[in-house]
């Protein structure tokens, strides 16, 4: 049977727009997964920074996926929470509250709760531990973070006669943290950072997407000893 030549090009407008109807999604699902194994291949590998990017790209092509989407913005929440971005952490975390992918996950409750107890946010983050508890009963981490809230809350309310003041050499706007005297005399200090201009000079410590080192601050003999300091004002 011979198709008349006045509907051939009708026809095959028909055969390209259905080819195109269903090719499309099929390329379009491949690069979308293909984007989102990459990231999550780095994210199983403690490449954080690295799937961060990766995610990103992933979640722009995957509109049609609502659930996937949801999938993308809690890896890039944890990615945020496991290279110390607390407040880039919760943003995501909240967004996932407002599609309601916490009933699906409650876990996104307790990971917002923690990053927002991390960022001071003391009222906000009880309330989210509360909220988790009540769908995770009796969950030890909601139960420690919502004691922890509790009490800076109250510690903020009454503060004490303490003032301490920090030391600017070992506390910079990297992650610095665990130092500790070396020596009686306390002229070494040795601390842990991610400070990049002290990677370079030592072995980090952890291959994880911030490298880590542990460095050695030495005291001249006629410096001073630095020591924190700690006031006392009596009421």
């Amino acid at each position: 049977m011979s198709i008349p030549k006045h509907t051939m090009k009708p026809f095959s407008l028909l055969i390209s727009l259905l080819l195109l109807i269903f090719l499309t999604p099929f390329d379009f699902v491949y690069a979308q997964t293909k984007k989102s194994q990459q990231a999550d291949e780095d994210f199983n590998n403690l490449r954080f920074s690295v799937a961060i990017p990766k995610y990103k790209k992933a979640y722009a092509r995957s509109k049609r996926n609502k659930l996937e989407r949801n999938r993308i913005t809690y890896q890039m929440g944890e990615c945020y929470r496991f290279t110390n971005q607390p407040k880039r952490a919760a943003a995501f975390y909240k967004r996932l509250t407002r599609t309601g992918y916490d009933r699906i996950e409650p876990l996104v409750l307790l990971r917002l709760a923690d990053m927002q107890r991390a960022n001071g946010n003391y009222e906000e983050a009880l309330s989210n531990y509360e909220t988790f508890l009540e769908r995770v009963a009796g969950d030890p981490l909601g139960l420690v973070g919502m004691q922890s809230c509790k009490l800076a809350i109250e510690w903020e309310k009454n503060p004490s006669n303490f003032k301490i003041e920090t030391i600017k050499k070992i506390n910079s706007r990297e992650n610095d943290f665990s130092p500790s005297y070396s020596d009686p005399t306390g002229r070494v200090i040795i601390f842990t950072t991610s400070r990049l201009s002290l990677i370079h000079i030592s072995e980090p410590t952890r291959l994880l997407s911030i490298s880590y080192a542990v460095f050695c601050l030495k005291k001249k003999k006629q410096i001073k000893t630095i020591y924190p300091k700690i006031y006392y004002s009596p009421n």
